[in-house]
C-alpha cells in the first residue's frame, strides 16, 4: 500500500512542473524585457573640416591615439575625384584629424620602392604616390601601419605596399613590398586587380598574414581564389625595417561538408574578421558579404564564413584544412548587395553599410549589425539616414571612442555632397547570459535567458548545455562546477516521461525511489535538457531523512498550486506511511 501511494505522489510530482519552470523563451517573447538600446536611435554629425573633398573608391583605416594627448586620426588612401574620373593626384593622402576637425595633407616619402612606375622619374610623375590609386584594398596591424594591395591607377596594377604616418601628420611613409621569387611565390601571386578585399587574419611577432579574394582582373573577368600574404616583420616598431618581405601561398578551401557549396567568383564583396584577437597558430575566421558578378549577371544575397578546422601546431597554416561555410541568417537581413562596406566594431560583431542593388534600390542607406556567432542581423536606427544613399564609401570604427566614421562615396547622380559623417555607436544589446531575439510579436528586440543548467556564449544565440560536473542558474554566461559530494547528470524530458511509466510499472525498494525522486527534483522542465547537481545516488550518501524532507517541501507546493483539500489529506498519509516505513 505505501508503495502505490508513494507512486501516487511520484506521478504527481512529475505531472505538475513548479511555477519556476516558466521562462520567456521566442514562443512567449512579448513578456520578454526589451534589449537596451533598442529603442535608442542614434544621429549622424556632418564634419566638413576646413576643406571638402570628394573621394569614391577609395580606403580608410582609423588610427587611434596611442595616448590620451593625442587625438584619433582618420587615414584616407586614394580613390576617384569624381570630377575627374580619375585616380586622385593631388593630395592623395588625407588625414582627418578628428578633435579639430580638419584635414591634414601629409607629404610622401618613398623609401623603398620595386616598381619602376614609383621610382625617379620626369616623365608622368603624377603618378609617382602610391596612394593614386582606386578600387584598392587595405588593412592595419597593430603596430599602427597600414598595408594596401592591388587597385587600379594607369592600369590595374598588384602590387603591395606599407605606409606609416608620422605623429604630426606631416610626413606619409612608404615601402614597397619585396615580393619573393620562389617559384611557389610566383604561381600564387594575385594577378593585377580591383573591387577585391585583403584582410587581416593573423598576426604575431614576427609576420603578419592577410587574405586576397576576389576582384576583378584586366580581362574584366570575376576571381574567386584566396591568396595568403605573409608579410615579415622585423621589429615592433611599425615601419623602423625598409623593404618588408613578402611571400605569396595559395590557400585551399573546400566545403564544410560533402557536395556542399563554396562561393563562386565575385568582386565589390565586404570581407572582415570577427575577432581582433589575432593567434600564431592559426587564421581567424573570415566573413564576406554580398558581391557580384557581372558575367554570371547576380548581385549576392550571401552570408559566407571562412574558417580553419581544429588547427595542427606542426602544420603551417597555408596547408590547415580550411572550409566555405555558407550562413543561415536569424530574421530580417540586408539583402542582395555590393560596394557596401564593413568595418570591425566588436568582438564578433560587424558593421554594414550602404552599397548598391538594383533600381530603384540601386543605391543603399542602411546601417546594420551582424552578430556573427547569432548569425543575427539587427538594423540600426538613426534619426534620420544619412543621404543621399551610397555606394564607394568607406566605414572606420573608432574602439576607445566608439564612434563610427563614414566618408565618401557617390550616389545615382553624382559624388556624394556630404563629405565626413560620423555616429556615436550604440546597438542593441543584453546583459551577459541573456541573448538577443528578434520578437516577431513586438515586432523588437528582447533579451532572453537561457534556463538553468546551460549557458550563453557572448554573441552566441545558442544556450548551450553545461558540461557534465558544472551547473549554471538561469540566464548565466557560465557554468561553474558543482559542490564537493554532488555531480551532474542530464535528464531530458523524454527520459522523464520514460521514468513515469517505469515508476508506474516496476515495484522498486524505496530508497531507490527516493534516490531518482531527487534526481528529478532538480529536472522538472518539460521542454529543455537541463543538468544539476544532484545528491549521489546511493542510499548511504543519500540518507531517507533527507529524501523524504524534499518531497514534503515539492509537495506543500502542489498542494499551494491546486488549493485542493484531497490532496493535502493524500500527502498527509502518504508521509504518514513514509515515517513508517523508515522506523521499520
Amino acid at each position: 500500500m505505501a508503495f502505490l501511494l508513494f507512486t501516487w505522489v511520484v506521478l504527481l510530482l512529475l505531472a505538475f512542473p513548479s511555477a519556476q519552470s516558466l521562462v520567456v523563451t521566442e514562443a512567449n517573447c512579448s513578456i520578454a524585457d526589451e534589449a537596451q538600446n533598442a529603442s535608442v536611435r542614434l544621429d549622424w554629425n556632418l564634419f566638413d573640416g576646413d576643406v571638402t573633398y570628394t573621394r569614391v573608391s577609395h580606403s580608410s583605416e582609423a588610427l587611434v591615439a596611442a595616448t590620451s594627448s593625442l587625438s584619433d586620426r582618420l587615414l584616407i588612401l586614394g580613390g576617384i575625384e569624381y570630377e575627374s574620373a580619375q585616380p586622385v593626384v593631388d593630395s592623395p593622402v588625407l588625414v582627418y584629424h578628428i578633435a579639430s576637425n580638419t584635414f591634414l595633407k601629409p607629404q610622401d616619402q618613398i623609401l623603398s620602392a620595386v616598381s619602376v612606375a614609383y621610382q625617379s622619374s620626369t616623365i608622368e610623375t603624377v603618378f609617382t604616390s602610391p596612394a593614386s590609386r582606386a578600387e584598392h584594398a587595405s588593412f592595419i596591424n597593430q603596430d599602427g601601419a597600414v598595408f594596401i594591395f592591388g587597385g587600379r591607377s594607369r592600369e590595374f596594377v598588384n602590387d603591395t605596399w606599407r605606409v606609416c604616418v608620422d605623429s604630426s601628420s606631416t610626413n606619409v611613409i612608404w615601402d614597397e613590398l619585396v615580393t619573393a621569387t620562389d617559384a611557389t611565390t610566383v604561381l600564387a601571386t594575385p594577378v593585377p586587380r580591383i573591387g577585391h578585399s585583403f584582410t587581416k587574419v593573423f598576426e604575431n611577432s614576427t609576420m603578419i598574414g592577410a587574405l586576397v579574394f576576389g576582384g576583378v582582373s584586366e580581362a574584366y573577368v570575376e576571381l574567386s581564389g584566396l591568396h595568403l600574404a605573409f608579410i615579415s616583420k622585423t621589429s615592433s616598431a611599425a615601419c623602423t625595417n625598409r623593404g618588408p618581405k613578402l611571400v605569396w601561398r595559395m590557400l585551399k578551401a573546400g566545403p564544410l561538408t560533402d557536395n556542399g557549396p563554396v562561393p563562386t567568383a565575385r568582386a565589390y564583396h565586404a570581407a572582415m574578421t570577427s575577432s581582433k584577437i589575432f593567434t600564431s597558430s592559426k587564421l581567424n575566421c573570415l566573413i564576406v558579404h554580398g558581391g557580384k558578378s557581372t558575367i554570371e549577371g547576380v548581385i549576392f544575397n550571401e552570408l559566407w564564413r571562412l574558417c580553419p578546422l581544429i588547427p595542427v601546431v606542426s602544420v603551417p597554416v597555408e596547408r590547415m584544412n580550411y572550409t566555405w561555410e555558407l550562413l543561415t541568417e536569424i530574421g530580417t537581413t540586408p539583402g542582395a548587395r555590393y560596394g557596401a562596406t564593413i568595418s570591425f566594431v566588436d568582438e564578433g560583431k560587424l558593421a554594414l553599410a550602404g552599397g548598391s542593388y538594383t533600381f530603384p534600390s540601386d543605391f543603399l542607406s542602411d546601417t546594420w549589425e551582424l552578430n556573427v556567432n547569432a548569425t543575427q542581423w539587427i538594423r540600426l536606427s538613426f534619426s534620420e539616414d544619412y543621404t543621399p544613399p551610397r555606394r564607394g564609401h568607406t566605414l572606420s570604427f573608432f574602439s576607445t571612442a566608439t564612434r563610427l566614421f563614414l566618408f565618401g562615396g557617390r550616389d545615382r547622380y553624382a559624388v556624394v555632397k556630404k563629405r565626413m559623417q560620423a555616429a556615436y555607436y550604440g546597438a542593441p544589446f543584453c546583459a551577459l547570459g541573456l541573448k538577443i531575439t528578434f520578437c516577431t510579436t513586438t515586432s523588437k528586440y528582447v533579451c532572453i535567458a537561457c534556463p538553468a543548467g546551460s549557458y550563453l556564449e557572448s554573441g552566441s544565440r545558442k544556450c548551450l548545455q553545461c558540461p557534465q560536473g558544472t551547473l549554471s542558474s538561469a540566464g548565466s554566461s557560465e557554468c561553474t562546477k558543482c559542490p564537493a559530494g554532488t555531480f551532474s547528470t542530464e535528464v531530458p524530458y523524454q527520459a522523464q516521461r520514460a521514468l513515469r511509466v517505469q515508476l508506474a510499472h516496476t515495484r522498486y525498494p524505496l530508497d531507490q525511489f527516493l534516490a531518482r525522486i531527487v534526481r528529478l527534483e532538480h529536472s522538472r522542465s518539460p521542454m529543455r535538457r537541463r543538468v544539476r547537481c544532484v545528491l549521489k545516488a546511493n542510499t548511504a550518501a543519500l540518507g531517507l531523512g533527507r529524501a523524504v524532507t524534499v518531497l514534503r517541501v515539492r509537495m506543500l507546493q502542489v498542494q499551494a498550486r491546486l488549493h485542493v483539500s484531497r490532496v493535502q489529506e493524500d500527502i498527509t498519509a502518504t508521509l504518514a506511511t513514509l515515517r513508517v516505513q523508515l522506523v521499520q
